[in-house]
């Protein structure tokens, strides 16, 4: 059952005011204090322009013609607000989440103006009507996006966490050595079954490239995996696009919160599949962004046709994915020193082939395989979840707030 619904214009119901630039005297590299710009964190501040939580929305740019989305920004810590934002503080402490949620839903293309430099001054946000139920329809409304958000929130920590996990088990033992120093101690290695430390030598010996744990080999990488690439079907012929196949150019890795794949922007048809010379690549591929900007990583959980953009990994080789992704992140300094190109920096397949890797036994991989299978398994669950809780609160809130939903 609907509810009469009320508005108000946004202007009534909050403060509004520009950041402001950060004085070079105040500018740090290390500080509690975020300088806030329309995207995200863009530098530490010595000293915070506002100690109370707030809400920020880009106000200068192209980021504007995509909507709420890409420039709205909650603070709920001291920060200080770059100049080109717009800083919301609701005159109703009470009503800040559920403003917060107004504004997320709301058109704000009509209220832009410019057309080379798109703006969205404080007079035109003001003008914005936003639907005004009773103070508790509102507290309600914005108790369900919350309740939400916080469930958003613990998935994304379990993903971070999990790939924390992940980065310090491939430092320990294969860039940092551990176990193998521990055990040239005479120390058993920590954390560590028995099973798992005897897969590790117990003395060290000379290469080419300084001491390396005894029986491993250095090799090149194009000897232990295979390297494909992609290409784009013609944009120009409707035949090729939206049909049942996943295609992925690195734009999907930049917009994506996860490591893991699960989803595409963009899809093609069975004829646009045969336009992409290495196919339909299989689940667990591993995926690299080689060119503007390179690094970008991912490990697709279904199966993929790419663009030329990437330098994909398929899971068949005596290289595992989980350890190939790891390795990939840790050496990207020499991935990178290993590029060229004038305009902007790639890497050929034919360059990422001969970059040198120290091989360990394969034993080891297995072992690095299983421990890391059961993290990402749980980071691709988390994902899902995430992704089903975005669809159910993007679908609920603004049918809440429109009244189209009783809250009762």
């Amino acid at each position: 059952m609907s509810m009469r619904l009320e508005y108000c214009k946004l202007g009534e119901v909050i403060h509004i005011t520009s950041g402001k630039e950060c004085p070079p005297e105040n500018k740090t590299e290390n500080s509690s204090f975020p300088i806030r710009g329309a995207t995200g964190i863009i530098g530490y501040s010595k000293k915070p322009l506002y100690e109370r939580p707030i809400i920020l929305v880009g106000r200068v740019g192209a980021g504007l013609l995509s909507g709420m989305s890409g420039i709205l920004n909650r603070a709920e810590n001291p920060c200080w607000p770059s100049d080109n934002t717009l800083v919301i503080i609701p005159k109703e402490e009470d009503d800040f989440d559920y403003i917060e949620y107004c504004l997320r839903y709301s058109e704000i293309y009509p209220y832009v103006s410019g057309s080379s430099q798109p703006l969205l001054t404080q007079t035109a946000l003001k003008l914005l009507e936003i639907p005004w139920p009773s103070r508790e329809t509102r507290r309600i409304i914005a108790n369900n996006g919350r309740q939400i958000d916080q469930l958003l929130f613990m998935n994304k920590k379990i993903m971070n966490i999990s790939q924390e996990i992940i980065s310090a088990l491939f430092r320990s033992w294969f860039i940092d050595f551990n176990p193998v120093k521990a055990k040239t101690e005479g120390r058993v290695p920590y954390g560590m079954s028995e099973e798992t430390a005897k897969l590790f030598s117990n003395s060290f010996e000379a290469s080419e490239l300084g001491p390396i744990p005894t029986g491993w080999k250095w090799g090149q990488l194009g000897d232990c995996i295979s390297v494909v690439g992609g290409g784009t079907p013609s944009t120009k012929n409707e035949a090729f696009w939206d049909g049942e196949y996943n295609w992925t150019s690195p734009k999907d890795l930049s917009n994506s919160n996860s490591i893991i794949m699960l989803d595409t922007e963009r899809t093609i048809t069975e004829a646009g599949l045969a336009k992409v010379s290495s196919g339909l690549l299989p689940v667990d591929t591993v995926l690299m962004s080689s060119r503007a900007p390179i690094g970008y990583l991912a490990l697709t959980k279904i199966p993929v046709a790419i663009n030329q953009g990437y330098i994909a990994i398929p899971p068949k080789s005596s290289m595992s994915p989980n350890f190939m992704l790891s390795w990939i992140h840790f050496n990207m300094p020499l991935i990178e020193a290993y590029s060229s190109g004038s305009t902007f920096a790639e890497i050929s397949k034919k360059e990422f082939r001969k970059l040198p890797i120290l091989i360990p036994p394969a034993e080891l991989i297995e072992k690095f395989n299983e421990k890391t299978t059961r993290l990402y398994d749980s980071m691709e669950m988390s994902l899902k979840q995430m992704n089903s809780l975005i669809s159910t609160r993007d679908a609920l809130l603004p049918r809440l707030m429109s009244g189209e939903l009783s809250v009762s």
